[in-house]
């Protein structure tokens, strides 16, 4: 993906995979469902002070909105969302074709990489804020276009618990 190399017939992009793998597994014919997918992220550990912290910048008077850019699947991160306190209206994810609750593939781009840099782009034109007002953080390599991105703008960009991709 750092190379710039082609990955599946397509320009590679960080987060790309987590489409692929989903793709792989419905061809082989893993039945994967909606409800599995969200009792995952019910399930799933939530670090240590993730909801107070999310509650005190939705408290704080220069907070104007927090949104949700995850390279995972739209139904985990939206129960994510829910767990931290988050409204799943301001999440942005990898989306998947559901019918009848089952997952029957992937829908549009994984929203990773370049594509969260264009989420910034939506989320400014949307909320009317200006970048200086931005923070972005991250802490793997599929948030690099957003934090490429903000901090560009002149917003802030912090790398998170991060792997040494991001630390750029």
């Amino acid at each position: 993906v750092n190379a710039g190399k082609d990955f599946n017939g397509q320009k590679a992009y960080a987060g790309q995979t987590v489409k692929y793998v989903m793709d792989k597994a419905l061809q082989a014919g893993v039945k994967i469902t909606e409800a599995e997918i969200s009792k995952l992220a019910w399930n799933a550990k939530l670090m240590k002070g993730s909801k107070g912290f999310i509650s005190a910048l939705q408290k704080n008077k220069n907070v104007n909105v927090v949104f949700i850019v995850s390279t995972t699947y739209k139904p985990a991160a939206d129960v994510i969302a829910k767990r931290v306190g988050i409204n799943p209206k301001n999440v942005f994810a990898t989306n998947l074709k559901i019918e009848n609750g089952r997952v029957v593939g992937t829908k549009g781009f994984a929203c990773g990489g370049i594509h969260k840099a264009f989420i910034v782009d939506k989320i400014l034109a949307a909320t009317k804020t200006p970048f200086g007002r931005m923070v972005a953080v991250g802490d793997s390599i599929t948030d690099i276009g957003m934090m490429e991105r903000v901090v560009k703008g002149g917003g802030l960009g912090i790398a998170f618990n991060a792997n040494n991709d991001l630390l750029r």
